[in-house]
């Protein structure tokens, strides 16, 4: 009978003659299956069966074809491609160094790489003014969703270049890619957006543009209220921010209390919200609001019949912490982000510092290219959206 699960199912054999070479034990799940019930640790033992299977094979085969398309891509723009030392001395980085004792000189240790930054810097004093390497690259870190401690990772240089000279070529790189390897058109070029316009409008640093909710800044509304827990918030130097969800005024009670939830993971105390309908704002706290005020806040968050706004108060790092999970999280609940999207984006004029409220005092911001987002602010706890870039 015909195997649709395999590439061969449809070939049909009629044998003449067999002799048993080896005899083959049970395999310990199928491979012939996309989706098997086993653990991890028994797929990582047998993974040479499991990339039998075919998802892995195809991912290395992608992964091929990704480093091919950046090495022509990168030579056509005049970058040399230069293989630099695993075994080197310790340097100051971001994260923790792995050590490789070293037979010749007892009791010294060679540090492997967390990037190639000191070598490729020594190739540009060099005159080797335009370098990349595909370099596997070692840090001593625990293990989250993002982050393992072997990482391989596109490595380029550029000397007297400014960044309207490097972000053309990052994105005709980046269209590249997607084209040649996935077959999707990538439009260029990118948007651009400061720091603190993305802080502002979305509460991260790397914010999904594929959607809509942009945070909007409450404080001279929620002043005038006679709210408490906005106007104790606002004098402990506190902020009020929140967003609009088109059509939400569907969600339901229940669903609002899950929301809640997830902001008090984060630290956030409460979570306020209003509903537009019938041309009147519905909710616990609208008494708290004159008239005149009710028709300010529909105005300044754009609300139209049938909308839903979500609003916290708290410090501005936490309140925009939680608004930018928040907001991914009914994007993705209420389906807003169409499959297969991107929008890509530069994030520039990065601070120099910022402000690590546990310890009370400014943390220095380390280079983007150089350091995970998730290391430089507070709210960074996440994958960076599709499409965006954190950037120069």
């Amino acid at each position: 009978m015909a195997n649709p699960k395999l590439a061969t199912g449809e070939i049909e054999v009629e044998i003449q003659e067999i002799e048993v070479l080896s005899k083959a034990k049970t395999p310990p799940f199928s491979i012939c299956d996309e989706d098997i019930e086993v653990n991890e640790e028994l797929r990582l033992k047998y993974r040479y069966l499991d990339i039998r299977r075919g998802d892995l094979a195809k991912k290395l085969l992608q992964r091929h074809r990704v480093m091919l398309a950046t090495r022509h891509f990168l030579d056509k723009q005049g970058f040399l491609e230069i293989s630099t030392p695993i075994l080197g001395k310790s340097t100051p980085e971001g994260a923790r160094d792995y050590l490789v004792p070293s037979r010749v000189y007892p009791g010294t240790f060679y540090a492997l790489p967390q990037s190639p930054q000191i070598f490729k810097q020594l190739l540009m004093v060099s005159g080797m003014d335009r370098y990349f390497q595909i370099a596997q690259c070692f840090r001593d870190e625990d293990l989250r969703a993002d982050r393992q401690p072997e990482f391989t990772q596109i490595d380029i240089e550029m000397s007297f270049g400014t960044p309207e000279d490097l972000m053309p070529i990052i994105e005709g790189l980046v269209q590249t890619l997607f084209k040649e390897c996935i077959g999707i058109d990538i439009n260029t070029p990118f948007r651009r957006l400061s720091h603190q316009t993305c802080m502002d409008k979305y509460g991260c640093d790397r914010p999904d543009l594929r959607f809509g909710m942009e945070l909007v800044q409450l404080d001279a509304i929620a002043t005038k209220s006679s709210f408490s827990v906005f106007q104790d918030q606002l004098k402990g130097g506190g902020t009020v921010k929140g967003f609009c969800v088109k059509g939400g005024a569907d969600i339901s009670r229940k669903t609002i209390d899950d929301y809640t939830e997830i902001l008090s993971r984060l630290g956030i105390k409460g979570l306020a919200w209003m509903k537009l309908q019938e041309g009147k704002l519905t909710s616990s706290i609208v008494k708290f609001f004159a008239e005149d005020l009710q028709k300010e806040l529909i105005v300044t968050m754009k609300m139209q019949e049938g909308d839903l706004i979500f609003m916290v108060a708290d410090m501005l790092a936490r309140a925009n912490q939680g608004l930018d999970h928040l907001r991914r999280h009914v994007a993705r609940e209420r389906k807003l982000i169409v499959p297969g999207t991107y929008e890509f984006l530069w994030v520039t004029d990065f601070p120099l510092f910022s402000w690590n409220e546990e310890e009370k005092r400014l943390d220095s911001e380390h280079h983007p290219f150089h350091l995970p987002a998730s290391r430089r602010h507070p709210s960074a706890r996440h994958r960076p959206a599709q499409g965006t870039f954190v950037g120069i």
